[in-house]
């Protein structure tokens, strides 16, 4: 189900297994992994980059990034490159939400993440996208008061 502040937007596929959206007038940004090869966490990593290169504290970096798929595990590689998105851009004001099937690879990430340097990003883990959107419509609702 959509939420009414959802405008029509054009899903992107960014590689074999991953798209990418931008929903709620553009400022909360949805990732959907269907796979984690080396090709998907990539693109992925290097769309982030590309949105947050330039990124000022205006605003937070809204991101949802939902992860489904049968042969789920936290890889080396995907670890490696989580880490090194957590040193890109330390400082970045960011609510990010991942939404997971419950499963030993959401224990993983949770145990993971909390293993991060964030300064100023808070991320969190949710078991459906509607849980994970109303968290992140929340953020925005709380960031365009502080304005």
């Amino acid at each position: 189900m959509q939420s009414t502040k959802d405008v029509s937007s054009q899903i992107e596929t960014l590689a074999p297994g991953i798209t990418f959206e931008r929903t709620h007038d553009g400022q909360i940004f949805v990732f959907m992994l269907s796979d984690i090869t080396r090709g998907s966490v990539d693109a992925w990593v290097a769309k982030i980059r590309e949105l947050t290169g330039d990124w000022t504290d205006e605003r937070p970096f809204l991101a949802l990034t939902q992860v489904s798929g049968k042969s789920l595990t936290l890889t080396p590689y995907l670890r490696g490159r989580m880490e090194e998105l957590s040193h890109w851009h330390p400082d970045l004001w960011a609510y990010t939400a991942v939404v997971l099937p419950k499963s030993f690879f959401m224990q993983l990430m949770s145990t993971f993440i909390r293993t991060l340097k964030l300064r100023k990003t808070q991320t969190r883990l949710f078991q459906s996208r509607e849980e994970a959107l109303a968290w992140l419509e929340k953020a925005l609702a709380e960031s365009q008061g502080k304005r």
